[in-house]
């Protein structure tokens, strides 16, 4: 079964542990300073599996752009770029 975003945009996060990793109250930080939660509570990746994230909007810059994972402590777990 797929999911469908209808409009915005989407992400996906990959866990490559062998462990699982909840990924609820991560926020997504743009170079914008965009901030996207990750929801619902209990949003758990398994091991190398993948989540989509719909981040709701365009927040995106198309010519380039960064999106940064934190934790909820505030540690950042990885930072991307977008072309």
């Amino acid at each position: 079964m797929g999911v469908i975003f209808l409009g915005g945009e989407w992400i996906e996060l990959f866990n490559p542990t062998n462990v699982s990793i909840d990924a609820s109250h991560f926020e997504l930080k743009t170079s914008k300073l965009d901030v996207v939660g990750i929801s619902p509570i209990n949003s758990i990746i398994l091991p190398g599996r993948t989540m989509m994230i719909n981040l709701g909007k365009e927040i995106l810059y198309n010519g380039g752009d960064s999106i940064t994972l934190i934790r909820p402590d505030g540690n950042i777990i990885d930072m991307t770029l977008t072309l």
